[in-house]
């Protein structure tokens, strides 16, 4: 049988469905692919953006940010991700529904303390 990760993975959404995106951050998502997901929420419609929020998307990106804040000391790795992560809060902003669900998902902001 596959190790369990790949057992994992197989179960995920399509590749570039909005489901997909939210199921990345909450996979122990490698930089590339949160990168990947900025890129996505700094260029997709409206609609998208709505799917992602309605999908968890804030609270999902809230654990990683959080994962990422929770340690005084960091790999240079994590600094990467925690970039990129912050990259997509970035892309998510520029958009009024992701602005209000940043501003509505306290976890989002509460996760730079490092206190989540």
């Amino acid at each position: 049988p596959p190790p369990p990760l790949q057992a994992a993975k197989a179960d995920a959404p399509p590749s570039t469905s909005t489901a997909s995106y939210v199921h990345k951050l909450r996979d122990d998502p490698v930089e590339e692919e949160i990168r990947e997901i900025a890129t996505w929420l700094g260029t997709s419609q409206i609609d998208k953006i709505n799917e992602f929020v309605k999908g968890n998307g804030c609270n999902a990106m809230a654990d990683l940010l959080a994962s990422l804040c929770r340690y005084q000391e960091r790999s240079q790795n994590d600094y990467k991700k925690l970039d990129a992560g912050l990259r997509c809060v970035k892309a998510l902003i520029n958009s009024e529904p992701g602005m209000k669900a940043v501003i509505e998902t306290e976890r989002v902001c509460i996760s730079f303390a490092g206190t989540a």
